[in-house]
């Protein structure tokens, strides 16, 4: 995922080849789940067909897919930002990135406790968390790109906005699929949340880091020579 644009072009034939080939799995895929979820199957299917008629569920499935995409690019981006331009060596970015970790998870049992006790409507809290979402993920693109000493403070109030909204949504979808899914469903939709997520989270990485890469190689195609540029993309050890 980090070496889109790096090792082959989206418009390569390595890239159709492999995009190709997932969408012949994903159909195979569906038409698998198709003929498992009928009831004269005695297996139990992954993704149950009866899913996608379900739009409430549906819509929450979609809600963890684009939950995934700033938590896996902030995870990644951030710690490589931090070296690259502020000069931190790999563990030090890993600790500048635990107020973003720590807060998730603080809100995640935050959230849950006071949806319980409260008893406002889930939807609310999906609202609120989503929207600190936006605004922290907003707020990382103000930082500065300039060489500095030390990274800025305002950093770590961005991930921790970012990182409440994020616990916010993974809190209150946890508490979704009793609502939403048929019993014997409850373990299965439990997964399929969760891979959705990270399914989100890859395709998301996926396509920061090709845009990321992209503006890089044009905006330093005139200062490094090609060699030279290609290893600085391989490492940004060789800065």
């Amino acid at each position: 995922m980090l070496e889109a644009e790096i090792e082959f072009k989206w418009h390569s034939l390595i890239a159709a080849h492999l995009l190709g080939g997932a969408g012949v799995l994903f159909f195979l895929f569906m038409v698998n789940e198709f003929i498992v979820s009928k009831e004269s199957w005695s297996p139990e299917p992954i993704f149950p067909w009866r899913f996608l008629r379900n739009r409430e569920w549906m819509g929450t499935l979609l809600i963890s897919f684009l939950s995934g995409i700033p938590y896996s690019t902030i995870v990644i981006t951030i710690p490589s930002k931090l070296q690259t331009v502020y000069g931190v060596s790999p563990l030090q970015s890993g600790l500048h990135l635990l107020p973003f970790n720590f807060l998730i998870a603080l809100s995640t049992s935050i959230v849950n406790i006071v949806a319980k006790k409260t008893r406002i409507p889930l939807i609310y809290f999906l609202f609120v968390g989503s929207v600190c979402q936006l605004i922290g993920v907003v707020l990382f693109t103000t930082l500065l790109t300039e060489v500095q000493k030390e990274a800025p403070r305002a950093i770590y109030g961005y991930q921790a906005l970012t990182g409440w909204g994020i616990g916010m949504v993974f809190g209150m979808i946890l508490l979704f699929p009793p609502h939403l899914v048929e019993k014997r469903d409850l373990a299965t939709s439990s997964g399929a949340f969760l891979q959705f997520r990270v399914l989100g989270g890859a395709l998301g990485l996926s396509l920061a880091s090709a845009l990321m890469n992209d503006a890089l190689k044009s905006n330093l195609r005139s200062i490094f020579p090609p060699a030279e540029l290609e290893k600085l993309f391989q490492s940004a050890g060789n800065m």
